[in-house]
């Protein structure tokens, strides 16, 4: 570009005009040279000037980056040994007791009925519930909470209710 050309003397003579309201100027005033300290945020405002970390922005914080992954597989892994893994445990003794069901066995359903097993196919089981009228009630393999009596029905119902 080229510069404009200085006249030192103007073609006319300039008004007198009133002089402007000029910003004071700092009494020590550099020039810029990159090594100035951050301005800080506003007095009480909790904000902080462009270029300064905030608390989340801080290495190590748990709110973003590995920290957060890190959490959140460590809760994922404490769910899988608190809930997922005794349930699994639960029912796979659940399949080898029912596995193990033979005839003669005094077994109790999740309804609560108590009966002997007379009869047995792959999917159903034929209790005795009565033995003096011989009462017989067919049931899904399923239904069958556990064995009967006094620590088999507590156990059946601790079944049950998942504890």
């Amino acid at each position: 570009m080229a510069e404009p050309a200085t006249n030192p003397t103007p073609a006319s003579p300039a008004p007198a005009a009133a002089p402007a309201a000029a910003p004071a100027a700092a009494p020590s005033a550099a020039p810029a040279t990159g090594k100035e300290k951050p301005v800080e945020g506003a007095a009480g405002t909790g904000q902080s000037a462009p270029g300064t970390r905030g608390p989340a922005d801080q290495p190590g914080f748990l709110g973003s980056g590995p920290g957060l992954i890190v959490v959140m597989g460590g809760f994922l892994l404490l769910m899988y040994f608190m809930m997922i893994r005794p349930q699994q445990k639960r029912e796979k003794q659940r399949r080898e007791m029912l596995g193990k069901l033979k005839v003669g066995d005094k077994v109790i359903t999740a309804s609560g009925i108590i009966g002997e097993v007379v009869e047995l196919t792959e999917e159903e089981a034929s209790l005795k519930i009565d033995a003096r009228k011989d009462v017989r009630m067919r049931v899904r393999r399923a239904a069958i909470a556990g064995p009967a009596g006094e620590a088999g029905s507590e156990q059946a119902v601790k079944e049950q209710s998942g504890s």
